[in-house]
C-alpha cells in the first residue's frame, strides 16, 4: 500500500511539473511560436501564443483590417530566422534575431517575450529591413 501511495505521489508530481518543463526557455518558446506562425492562416491561429496585452490590442482591430495585416505580415516575414541572443528582463526575455528578408538580404530583429501565469507569451516582434 505504501509503495502504491509513493507511486501515485510521484506520478502527480511529474504531471504537475510537465507544463513548467515544457515551457523551457524563451528561445524554445519562440521556436515553437515560429513553427505555429509558419502554419497559421490568420492571427486567430496563433493567438494562444500572445500576451494578454497583445490579445487585447488585436481584439480592437476590425476583422477586415486584421486579415489585411496578417497577409502583409506573411509577405514581409523573414526566413531562416535564428535567435542570436537571449537576454533576461524583469518580466521575461528579449531575443535578438537574425534572418533573411523578402529581398534576400540579411535582416535583424527583436522579440519581446513575457512570463504570464508561468507561461511564455509573445508581446511583439520587430524586424529592421
Amino acid at each position: 500500500m505504501k509503495r502504491l501511495l509513493a507511486l501515485v505521489v510521484a506520478a502527480v508530481f511529474v504531471v504537475a511539473t510537465l507544463p513548467l518543463a515544457a515551457q523551457g526557455t524563451a528561445t524554445e518558446f519562440y521556436k515553437t511560436y515560429r513553427t505555429a506562425w509558419a502554419k497559421a492562416k490568420s492571427f486567430q491561429d496563433i493567438v494562444q501564443f500572445h500576451s494578454k496585452a497583445s490579445k487585447a490590442e488585436l481584439a480592437r482591430i476590425p476583422a477586415d483590417q486584421q486579415k489585411m495585416m496578417f497577409q502583409m505580415s506573411k509577405q514581409m516575414d523573414p526566413t531562416d530566422v535564428k535567435v542570436v541572443k537571449e537576454t533576461a528582463t524583469a518580466t521575461g526575455a528579449t531575443l535578438a534575431l537574425s534572418g533573411v528578408g523578402p529581398d534576400k538580404k540579411a535582416v535583424t530583429g527583436k522579440a519581446e517575450i513575457v512570463k504570464e501565469d508561468g507561461a511564455w507569451k509573445m508581446v511583439k516582434e520587430d524586424w529592421q529591413m
